[in-house]
């Protein structure tokens, strides 16, 4: 009997044998994802965070802030719980991202970075800071504190006409959380020119003093009012130099505040020549089109004005909510649009994709509310959300943010009113 079963049991050992060398022969199942350290020779690796995945079409960001939209194959290994925008992931590929037709890349995989997603907080932030070095694919900044940053920059993600320049002022828009000066752990989106923004105020002036040692300029404008600030780290764009009498265009961080006052004065981006910019440009949000052609607008610094242009047609199309901008000659004068003549409203955000923003510090914040005292010097308490809006239970009081929201800001009595807004998101910013 003994003996009997030991046959049993060999036989059985035999067959385990057998169907295990057979299992051990098989193929890879085509939904498996290899190790992330397993990159088959002569393939590459990118890293960077998903924008879009649609029918096997892949928008990726690396690192580095370039963008690319690649194919992905039947045979392109996938992670199991699937791609979606916003996720931290990795390529293997072969070839180059660059290549199109014939020559784009066979992408061998994609699977998810060691990285955690980033969080809604961290994304969109922003840090304006006047440029130190620019390299090739590198930039260096020192914010109005002193701080400074080199962040991993890239053609493509550089809105600016001669990219970026030692002395110019920048706004540099990322994703990921900045660990004191170390910026590995972020992915630029774009760089953008201070000087341009919608946040920055335009005040035409004359110089009445420049002591270019002393880095001191003091400005008149029409009305009479004069303002004086810093000029060690202001871009001069006045190619015949500054005198006394020069007619110049001053770009701030909100309004400046004038000579007496008590308020602390605005960063001040640039100071150009007034030749140099006989067309300026301001942004705001529409709130009505008027009965006999006015279109009234808010400003991001919550001023509301009227004004009037020759594209009364362009006008009549434009909704409650647009973001528009508007390119004019002449002067805005406060709230006063009468020395101001139009020349092209142009559409730049329809309604429900139109988001703008304000920079400040958190003094109250709840999931539902942020009150921010913003770098202009105002308090606006923010109670409203967007649909899909929210405020990270991250964030408290003193985290410097940058409040996303849609509709406006301001009434003609009250700038500080946020009747009309409702929040997007807070994200963190740097400056």
């Amino acid at each position: 009997m003994k003996k009997f079963w030991w046959k049993v049991t060999a036989a059985a050992l035999c067959l385990a044998l057998m169907l295990a060398g057979c299992k051990g022969a098989q193929p890879a199942l085509p939904d498996s994802t290899p190790a992330q350290s397993e990159v088959p020779p002569g393939m590459a690796v990118a890293y960077g965070v998903v924008l879009d995945y649609t029918d096997g079409t892949l928008i990726f960001r690396t690192n580095s802030g370039l963008e690319y939209v690649l194919k992905l194959s039947q045979s392109t290994i996938l992670p199991e719980e699937g791609i979606a925008a916003g996720a931290r992931v990795e390529v293997v590929y072969d070839g180059s991202l660059d290549g199109k037709g014939e020559k784009r890349p066979d992408i061998y995989r994609v699977s998810a970075a060691q990285a955690q997603a980033i969080a809604p907080v961290y994304t969109g932030s922003t840090i304006d800071g006047v440029v130190t070095q620019a390299a090739l694919n590198d930039t260096a900044i020192r914010t109005a504190q002193g701080k400074e940053y080199t962040f991993t920059t890239a053609d493509n993600v550089q809105a600016l006409r001669d990219g970026a320049q030692k002395g110019m002022w920048i706004r540099i828009v990322f994703d990921g959380a900045l660990e004191g000066s170390d910026t590995s752990g972020v992915i630029v989106r774009s760089v953008l020119e201070c000087a341009a923004q919608p946040d920055t105020v335009q005040t035409p002036g004359t110089v009445r003093s420049y002591d270019e040692a002393g880095h001191t300029m003091t400005v008149q404008a029409s009305d009479g009012t004069r303002y004086s600030f810093d000029t060690e780290f202001v871009e001069l764009d006045t190619p015949n130099g500054l005198r006394t009498g020069s007619q110049v265009v001053v770009y701030s961080r909100g309004q400046l505040a004038a000579d007496g006052e008590k308020a602390q004065q605005a960063l001040v981006y640039r100071v150009s020549d007034v030749r140099l910019s006989p067309v300026r440009q301001l942004e705001g949000v529409v709130e009505r089109a008027e009965e006999d052609g006015g279109l009234v607008l808010h400003l991001c610094d919550g001023r509301v004005i009227t004004v009037y242009g020759k594209q009364s047609g362009t006008q009549e199309e434009l909704d409650a909510g647009d973001v528009v901008r508007v390119s004019y000659t002449g002067e805005l004068m406060g709230t006063d649009t009468r020395q101001m003549k139009v020349q092209k409203i142009e559409l730049r955000a329809a309604a429900l994709d139109a988001e703008t923003s304000v920079l400040g510090t958190v003094s109250q914040v709840s999931g539902s509310a942020i009150t921010l005292e913003a770098c202009d010097g105002r308090t606006l308490h923010f109670s409203q959300l967007a649909p899909g809006g929210e405020i990270s239970s991250e964030l408290k009081k003193g985290d410097t943010v940058r409040v996303y929201y849609t509709g406006w800001l301001g009434t003609p009595q009250d700038t500080a009113d946020t009747s009309g807004a409702k929040v997007v998101r807070a994200v963190f910013a740097y400056n």
